[in-house]
């Protein structure tokens, strides 16, 4: 288990969080039916603590693996309003990381995604 500074705070991660998630084609897809109850309980617990409109909720999926050392970061193009998700090698990033995307793993919470916040927002490219 390592840890990865965000946002001045320390976020534990596994050296590769990502090699458990399940291909996109192999994970059950939501069911609107079958899910119905799990999601009016996550809704419940979100406002409860008042952080309906800060979560969500996502489909924990891969579409290619992700290697040791890398983080999938996104960054973004306002002019063409495309925003990418990709790895980054960040053990030598100079950017400081804001987790965005989490899984739970036995009683942690991992971060899977991150961004590079900036004072407007967050860093449009990284060079590699």
């Amino acid at each position: 288990m390592s840890t990865t500074l965000t946002e001045n705070k320390e976020v534990k991660t596994t050296n590769n969080p990502y090699a458990a998630l399940q291909d996109i084609t192999e994970v059950r897809p939501y069911d609107a039916e079958k899910d119905k109850a799990l999601f009016n309980d996550l809704r419940k617990v979100l406002e409860a603590h008042g952080a309906k409109d800060r979560f969500g909720v996502t489909l924990l999926h891969d579409h290619f693996e992700v290697n040791d050392g890398e983080q999938m970061i996104e960054t973004h193009d306002p002019i063409t309003r495309e925003l990418t998700i990709k790895p980054y090698r960040t053990g030598s990033m100079k950017h400081e990381l804001q987790a965005t995307n989490w899984k739970f793993d036995g009683g942690e919470v991992v971060a899977l995604q991150f961004c590079v916040p900036t004072g407007q927002g967050h860093i449009g490219t990284i060079q590699d």
